[in-house]
């Protein structure tokens, strides 16, 4: 082997060893900064006697940081064939830009010739044709029919590739010159001349597809929807067209408490339209690919004239729990080794990250043949946005299997053998606060500060493939490789949207969109319009253009700061159950304008400077029932922490939420997209069933009820009272009565918008779900089903007894739930006895 020095391409040159006395022979060079496969001519050395020549093929791949280059003898046969079967001999040489071609090539009538480059680095591979005197240039890569080659007035050679097992193959056959001209003019009209369509089939999905993704605990962890989808397949004469639209495309986190319940949906289409009016005329597809097949002749390999595929740009919302469900779910399971496989797995992952060694080369997959004439898949663009979480949740409630009267603030952990499972505790937190050491504390508090992203722009370049056959797993290397050298070249995008720093990405590109605008308006409306008045109108929108996007800029821009530093400092205040109640409030209380934001704001500051005085009382007696006298010296430290920081914390959670409630203030008219459907809910035995709306959407209460409260229980049922919007909601653990909250500027109450009271089923798209009312519904009363006595099934509803409060065994009176309805009265008795007898049972387990 031997470098080329001093140039700008890396090349490579390969010559046989020995040949008697002299410098070897060396091969023409090839770059190996193009990972692909290249076969070069090398000469036998001089002492083999024949002075031929050797077909090398040249595999250079990469394989993580290593670059391989794989030689290898060629014993398939020479990567192409001329056959002239015309009439007169042919001349073949490779096209050079400058200078002589370093070989020509006779190929008499009537005979083959194998063939490989003579120059594998030339940017255009042409090889020119030359028959008494007349020359073309020829593309060995595009298969089918090219133009003839006129070499008289009334002669000329068909020219044709095609494809013959790993072979391109250039065939050149006798035609009638006639009517011929110099230029590809008759070409290009046959290619545009309309065919006759034989058959179109077309399927239309107005209500779309829906994909559920259940997790081996049982619980939905993402519900991705494809909305108003069509698919047309048409099948011509000489092709086969399939075009598949997607109107809307939405990915829904279905885990209880998300941070981001929309995970992925059109950025662009989302702003303006929303999931429930997504079928509108106007509004592009969100996704959108056509394929056109070609079936008028053979030509040895799958001959696609063209493939594309569109998507508009969509928005990635992501937070740690997801991405922890998500992580467990695709974890593969060892058969009888449940224990150790998954820890040795992230054993040897880890030695193979840490070990200098080369890794083995693996050479391209070999496969059916495609050919594509053009493959474009067009430039997109991703928003991407990603949050840190103190709680890990498995995804929604309890499923029955928890033990009556579970702490409603359990905290979930994730652990790499079992998954996520619940009761992790202070000792035993989620993530890097696991960890004992004051190292740990440190790295905890500062991956919550500067872990959190938001609408960090990530554009991707488009990927262009023309004349190109490959197989399946080439091409889908090519475009895994591509794509992972666009994300690379963009992740100084991801470091400027950081929150800690303010998102100075975010923040310039608001401010220079509104520039823009404030220069362009008055250009439309002067150019457009022959009306005067009309360029004062743009100038008004350029003008409120450019304060409104300033303004949300700049209040975005302190808002992520505030909340990034808050987040940070949540996580030094020693206080789990601090920072769960200080995350789930921040997401259920968004505020929509200023006004709500001060007021969300002062509430935070208070609760923090609350927190924190009462944890120098709490936290050292709480301490010392735990562990004693170790455990009250640990709780007056973490007292003094939190008297600190958690005013701190409240602070910034003010200047939070009041700049954030301004920049809502811009988009105020801006209608907020929903989930698709809430969360599936899965019953005691852990069976998976069709999906019911309406136990759905008593799930949704139960978790949303007293500010979570009741978010640890078993569902069980629910009735609504007809007349009234009194809801009785049982779980195995508890009978709850309360009333239903009106819905507000804030959002719309749990069922009271796209759903039915009669039976709880959402509408698609418009849920009608808001946290922050149902966490606000009015509890009437709350009765525990273990302290019940007896219940009684009366004529006008359900009578609950409470256990003797005096030496007679006289039960007083409890609550009583009025149920009209003879059917629903009974329905919801037999519901309250099989609670019942689940607790009774569960009593009898434990002796």
């Amino acid at each position: 082997l031997h470098t080329l020095p001093r140039s700008r391409r890396r090349l490579l040159a390969v010559a046989c060893a020995g040949g008697g006395p002299g410098a070897p022979a060396w091969s023409e060079p090839l770059s190996i900064d193009e990972v692909a496969r290249v076969h070069l001519r090398v000469p036998l050395p001089r002492d083999a006697g024949n002075g031929g020549e050797m077909l090398l093929r040249v595999d250079v791949v990469l394989e993580g940081a290593s670059l391989f280059v794989v030689l290898q003898r060629e014993e398939r046969g020479w990567p192409y064939r001329i056959e002239n079967r015309a009439a007169e001999d042919a001349v073949v040489w490779q096209h050079v830009d400058r200078g002589e071609p370093l070989r020509r090539y006779a190929v008499p009538a009537g005979r083959d010739l194998d063939y490989a480059w003579d120059q594998p680095t030339a940017e255009a591979k042409q090889l020119v044709v030359s028959v008494r005197g007349a020359t073309r240039r020829v593309s060995l890569l595009e298969i089918g029919e090219q133009q003839p080659l006129a070499y008289a007035a009334n002669a000329a050679v068909g020219i044709e590739v095609a494809a013959d097992g790993a072979r391109q193959v250039l065939r050149l056959a006798p035609v009638a010159a006639r009517g011929l001209r110099a230029s590809d003019d008759r070409l290009d009209a046959l290619d545009a001349a309309p065919e006759r369509t034989s058959l179109v089939v077309r399927l239309a999905l107005e209500g779309g597809i829906g994909v559920s993704l259940i997790s081996r605990h049982v619980r939905e962890i993402l519900f991705a929807t494809l909305s108003d989808v069509e698919v047309r397949w048409t099948d011509a004469a000489t092709s086969q067209t399939l075009r598949v639209a997607v109107r809307w495309l939405q990915v829904d986190n279905q885990l209880y408490g998300a941070l981001f319940p929309i995970v992925v949906y059109p950025t662009l289409l989302g702003a303006g339209a929303g999931a429930a009016g997504v079928s509108g005329a106007q509004s592009p597809p969100a996704l959108q690919a056509v394929v056109v097949r070609a079936k008028d002749r053979p030509y040895g390999v799958e001959y696609f004239r063209y493939a594309s595929v569109l998507a508009q740009e969509l928005s990635v919302e992501l937070d740690e729990d997801f991405l922890y469900a998500l992580l467990d779910f695709v974890a593969l399971d060892v058969p009888g080794d449940a224990a150790g496989g998954s820890a040795r797995a992230d054993d040897e992952g880890a030695a193979a990250m840490l070990s200098s060694a080369v890794p083995d080369a693996v050479l391209p997959a070999e496969g059916a043949q495609l050919y594509f004439e053009l493959l474009h898949v067009q430039p997109f663009k991703i928003n991407i946005s990603f949050m840190r979480t103190q709680r890990l949740d498995v995804g929604g409630g309890g499923n029955g299997s928890e033990q009556p009267g579970a702490a409603a603030s359990a905290q979930v952990s994730y652990d790499p053998q079992r998954g996520l499972s619940a009761g992790a505790t202070e000792q035993t937190g989620a993530g890097v606060a696991s960890t004992p050491g004051i190292v740990a504390y440190a790295m905890n508090v500062l991956t919550m500060a500067i872990g959190n992203v938001n609408e960090a722009p990530v554009s991707l370049n488009a990927l262009v493939m023309q004349n190109v056959r490959v197989s399946w797993p080439v091409l889908l290397d090519r475009m895994q490789k591509h794509y992972s050298q666009e994300l690379l070249n963009q992740v100084y995008k991801v470091v400027g949207s950081a929150n800690l720093l303010g998102n100075p990405v975010g923040l310039f590109s608001s401010i220079s969109s509104g520039v823009a605008d404030f220069f362009y308006e008055p250009y439309q409306g002067f150019v457009m319009s022959d009306r005067p008045q009309d360029f004062g109108v743009g100038l008004a929108r350029g003008t409120a253009s450019l304060f409104k996007k300033t303004v949300f800029g700049m209040t975005d821009s302190f808002s992520k700061f505030a909340d990034s530093m808050s987040k940070g400092l949540s996580a030094a205040t020693l206080d789990p159950r601090f920072q769960s109640e200080r995350s789930i409030s921040r997401v259920r209380n968004r505020p929509k304008h200023a006004v709500y934001g001060v007021a969300r704001g002062a509430e935070s500051l208070a609760r923090s400077v609350g927190s924190g005085l009462a944890g120098v009382v709490m936290r050292p007696l709480e301490g010392a029932e735990q562990e004693g006298v170790g455990g009250f010296l640990k709780g007056v430290g973490k007292g003094l922490v939190g008297v600190v920081t958690k005013p701190v914390v409240g602070m910034f959670d003010l200047a939070s939420n009041v700049t954030e409630g301004i920049r809502n203030t811009t988009t105020v008219f801006e209608r907020d997209l929903d989930r698709q459907r809430l969360p599936r809910f899965v019953g005691r035995d852990a069976i998976v069933t069709a999906y019911s709306p309406r136990d759905a959407l008593g799930q949704a209460w139960m978790q949303e009820l007293n500010k979570g409260a009741y978010a640890a229980d078993a569902y069980l049922a629910h009735l609504e009272l007809p007349g009234s919007d009194m809801v009785v909601l049982l779980t195995y653990q508890r009978l709850v009565m309360f009333r239903r909250a009106k819905p507000d500027a804030a959002g719309m109450a749990v069922g009271a918008a796209g759903s039915s009271t009669e039976t709880g089923s959402a509408g698609a798209g418009a849920v009608g779900v808001s946290a922050a009312n149902a966490s606000r519904a009015q509890i009437e009363w709350e009765q525990e089903i273990k302290s019940l006595h007896s219940i009684q099934l009366e004529a006008t509803g359900i009578s609950l007894k409470l256990p003797a409060a005096t030496p007679d065994g006289y039960a007083p009176p409890g609550p009583f739930i009025p149920i009209a309805d003879p059917q629903s009265r009974r329905w919801f008795y037999a519901r309250i006895r099989e609670a019942v007898k689940v607790l009774v049972d569960q009593r009898k387990e434990l002796g």
